[in-house]
């Protein structure tokens, strides 16, 4: 809660609020159903941890888009890093937390930041605003289409856990049999 509160006061001041709005529930839902397909059967997929990491995605794309500008970038991206790797690390391997929602999540961050985030351009040439946009549009295909692709593959008849016996563990840590429990 503690950085959701942090980091959602500063991103909303940069995004307008229905941007961040947009982007906290869309990368939430994506990074579940990311999760839901990828994740052991029983495990549950659901939470704000993806949310908070598509947060950060965001701020990663905000950070690289202001780099010239902002104050001490290096010590920015080191925290953000930090964050992130403590959101994957520490709560990613917990019992009944889905790491693959967490990374669904960060994906989905990633291509909303760079649909969303208002950039500072330091030339406004045609030849740069257009090449922003070709960007943007493609991001948000991106998303779109994966979004489309995940949904299929869940509501389809094949299951990923056949070819990815190995998966339990990514979002486990095998200690005193957890990971087994998802059999």
């Amino acid at each position: 809660m503690i950085t959701l509160v942090l980091l959602g006061f500063k991103l909303e001041r940069l995004m307008s609020g229905w941007r961040f709005g947009v982007a906290y529930v869309t990368s939430g839902i994506f990074g579940n159903v990311f999760g839901a397909n990828f994740a052991p059967p029983t495990t549950p997929s659901l939470g704000c941890g993806a949310a908070v990491l598509g947060l950060m995605g965001c701020f990663f794309i905000d950070l690289a888009l202001r780099w010239r500008i902002a104050k001490q970038p290096f010590k920015h991206l080191i925290k953000l890093i930090v964050f992130t790797t403590l959101g994957f690390c520490i709560l990613g391997i917990l019992p009944g937390v889905d790491s693959f929602s967490n990374t669904g999540g960060l994906f989905a961050g990633f291509l909303i930041g760079i649909s969303m985030v208002p950039a500072r351009q330091e030339s406004r040439s045609r030849k740069g605003v257009l090449l922003l946009w070709a960007i943007r549009v493609i991001s948000l295909a991106i998303l779109v289409v994966s979004f489309i692709s995940l949904l299929n593959n869940f509501y389809g008849d094949k299951s990923l856990d056949e070819f990815c016996t190995y998966c339990r563990y990514i979002s486990c840590l095998p200690i005193s049999g957890f990971c087994d429990q998802s059999k």
